[in-house]
């Protein structure tokens, strides 16, 4: 009895199955299932334990104080970085001619800046337009 797909009609799908690369890929298959169970199982082990954790408050408080730990002190510092040279170009009355510019793209920190800018930019405009492309 012929096997048919909803896309396939009968003589297609045996037409593939009689080819020997496919009937060989099939074998292979089927003697690697178990070894794909096994995977699967601890799998679906991995994902109860990681359902535990996420509904566990004590874990995830545990968790955020950690994050908190790590990466507020950063935060923290990222902040008064900004504040400080917030104030220090506030404070700055200097006049920025067109030579001023000229001399300050060859300054390496700026140029770093300005590669980061161009890129955060066109991942800005990537995602932005990936959001407007219709999904098919």
């Amino acid at each position: 009895m012929p096997i048919a797909t909803q896309n396939q009609s009968p003589t297609e799908l045996d037409e593939l199955l009689i080819r020997p690369e496919i009937q060989q890929a099939l074998t292979t298959i089927l003697q690697e299932l178990p070894k794909l169970a096994a995977v699967m199982t601890l799998m679906g082990k991995a994902i109860e334990a990681g359902k535990d954790v996420l509904t566990d408050g004590d874990t995830l408080g545990a968790l955020e104080d950690k994050v908190k730990s790590v990466a507020g002190g950063r935060v923290q510092d990222l902040y008064g970085a900004f504040q400080e040279a917030r104030k220090r170009a506030e404070a700055d009355r200097t006049e920025i001619g067109i030579f001023g510019i000229m001399r300050m793209l060859k300054d390496p920190v700026i140029q770093k800046s300005l590669r980061f800018v161009q890129a955060f930019c066109n991942v800005i405009e990537e995602r932005q337009s990936n959001a407007n492309t219709p999904q098919s």
